[in-house]
């Protein structure tokens, strides 16, 4: 709610993901200030309802895109089990190109967070219901991102709140360095 409140995105309803002991993540601290109630774009309690009533009401087939552990997509699933020969499953996760040296110290192929944090979740991504199969970015594009130097003072100095915002998150949560 706070990212999309300061890049001018809060007429987008976010939902209440399932209760997991996932842990906060590294954003928490960021976000903690900001006041839900004051959301203008609607908080729903029962996000995977919510969910669902975007899956039911869509004319065509819906793309869910996968950040974070995969728990309430697996949720979506196990409650509404219609849902998923209409929705496109896009994940943010995997590890399976060897030798990339993760920055925790680590050598892939390794289990990532999004799979670590809920395995059940993440298998259940693999099941045939969904639409299509589930398509993934793998850690292998996302783990050697880094900005620095003038690109990253270029970045800094952009005129746009979302990017701003973007290379603020970036750094709080350890991917971009400055």
């Amino acid at each position: 709610a706070k990212h999309l409140s300061l890049v001018g995105c809060d007429a987008v309803p976010i939902g209440i993901g399932v209760p997991s002991d996932n842990g906060t993540g590294a954003l928490f601290p960021w976000a903690a200030d900001y006041d839900l109630r004051a959301y203008r774009g609607g908080v729903r309690s029962d996000g995977v309802a919510a969910m669902w009533e975007v899956v039911e009401s869509s004319p065509v087939p819906v793309a869910l895109i996968e950040i974070g552990p995969h728990t309430n997509a697996a949720a979506l699933l196990a409650r509404y089990p219609r849902a998923a020969s209409r929705v496109q499953i896009f994940a943010m996760g995997g590890s399976v190109v060897p030798h990339i040296k993760l920055p925790w110290g680590h050598e892939s192929p390794v289990a990532t967070t999004n799979e670590r944090l809920d395995v059940p979740a993440a298998r259940a991504l693999l099941l045939p219901a969904w639409r299509g199969q589930t398509q993934w970015a793998p850690l292998a594009t996302t783990v050697n991102v880094s900005l620095d130097g003038a690109l990253w003072r270029r970045i800094g100095a952009s005129p746009s709140p979302a990017v701003r915002v973007g290379s603020g998150l970036g750094a709080v949560g350890g991917v971009l360095e400055g």
